[in-house]
Formats: C-alpha cells, sequence, structure tokens
C-alpha cells in the first residue's frame, strides 16, 4: 500500500505540467475566486500605497522650502 502511495505520487510530481503562461492574462484565468480576491485586494492597496507615497513627497518637499525660508528669515534677526 505504501510503495502504491509513493508510485502515484511520483507520477503525480513528474506528469507533463498544463500549458501555463506566466504572463499575468494566463495567470488570471488559472485563478480560482479567492486567489482573484487576494489579487484585487492587493492591487488596491498597492495604489492606496503609492498614493500615501506620492502624498508624503510633496508634503515633505513643501516643508523644506518652508524651513529654508524660515531659516534666512531666523537669520537676519
Amino acid at each position: 500500500m505504501l510503495a502504491a502511495n509513493f508510485l502515484s505520487l511520483g507520477l503525480w510530481l513528474f506528469q507533463e505540467p498544463a500549458e501555463a503562461g506566466f504572463d499575468p492574462i494566463s495567470m488570471w484565468h488559472q485563478m480560482g475566486w479567492p486567489a482573484r480576491i487576494v489579487v484585487i485586494v492587493l492591487f488596491i492597496m498597492s495604489a492606496w500605497s503609492i498614493g500615501v507615497m506620492i502624498d508624503r513627497w510633496i508634503a515633505f518637499s513643501s516643508a523644506r522650502k518652508q524651513s529654508r525660508v524660515f531659516a534666512r528669515l531666523w537669520r537676519v534677526r
């Protein structure tokens, strides 16, 4: 019985894989709905993260400009 299990496992491991492409469209077609939901959530979180990075870059850039103006005004006094 154990040998039959190992034989079936070996046959399963060495069988020819289905035509699976690594491009996003073919992977999307091969996914089940739980995997698709995970991909959608990760995509939304990535977009949100990029938006936060851009917002922080704008805020720090303006703060740097304000700090330089403040330093020049303080030096004059």
